[in-house]
C-alpha cells in the first residue's frame, strides 16, 4: 500500500512539473492563485492542461482540444449558468409538467419582459417581503442584492432576474 501511495505521489509531482494552466480573460485571480498553489505553472502559450475562461468558447474551439486539456465550460453551458436562461427552461418545464413538480422554486420574474407582472404581484402582496435582484449574466455574486417589496419599484435595473426571497430554505449539506 505504501509503495502504491509513493508511486501515485511521484506521478502527481511529475504531472505538476510539466503541466500548465491558462486564465486568458476576466478578473479571476482566485482561480489563478489556486491553480498555481497546486503546483501548476501559468502559461500564455498553447501548452496548457487547464484553461479557465470567463466565457464559453466557439464550437470550433472545443473541437481543437487535445485529450489531455480541460476547460471550465462546455458547449451551451450558458443554458445552465445564466439566470435568465435557467428560468426560461424552468418555465417551459413547469408548463409541460405542471406547477406541482416545481413548487419549490420561488416566484421569479425576468426584466424587462415581466416587469409589469412583478409589480402587479408585489402590489397585491400584503407582506411586502424581501426580493433578491440578480443581474442575468453576471457571476460570483457580483451585483446581487436584496430589497424590500416596499422599495421594489425604485430598485429594478434592466436585464435582471428578480426572485422572492425564501426565508427558511431547505439546505442540503
Amino acid at each position: 500500500v505504501a509503495e502504491q501511495h509513493g508511486a501515485r505521489e511521484r506521478a502527481r509531482k511529475t504531472f505538476l512539473q510539466k503541466e500548465a494552466f491558462k486564465v486568458p480573460h476576466g478578473d479571476i485571480s482566485l482561480v489563478a492563485e489556486t491553480l498555481h498553489w497546486t503546483g501548476l505553472r501559468p502559461t500564455e502559450g498553447g501548452d496548457w492542461s487547464i484553461n479557465w475562461n470567463g466565457c464559453g468558447w466557439s464550437d470550433g474551439a472545443y473541437l481543437q482540444l487535445r485529450r489531455d486539456q480541460r476547460v471550465n465550460h462546455f458547449p451551451r453551458s450558458i443554458e445552465l449558468t445564466r439566470k435568465d436562461r435557467m428560468w426560461f427552461h424552468y418555465q417551459r418545464a413547469r408548463e409541460e409538467y405542471g406547477d406541482t413538480l416545481y413548487s419549490f422554486v420561488p416566484e421569479t420574474f425576468l426584466l424587462p419582459q415581466q416587469r409589469g407582472q412583478l409589480l402587479e404581484c408585489n402590489h397585491h402582496d400584503k407582506r411586502k417581503g424581501w426580493w433578491i435582484v440578480k443581474p442575468k449574466a453576471s457571476s460570483r455574486g457580483r451585483g446581487i442584492y436584496v430589497t424590500l417589496g416596499t422599495r421594489l419599484e425604485d430598485d429594478l435595473p434592466e436585464d435582471s432576474v428578480v426572485c422572492r426571497y425564501v426565508a427558511n430554505p431547505f439546505l442540503i449539506q
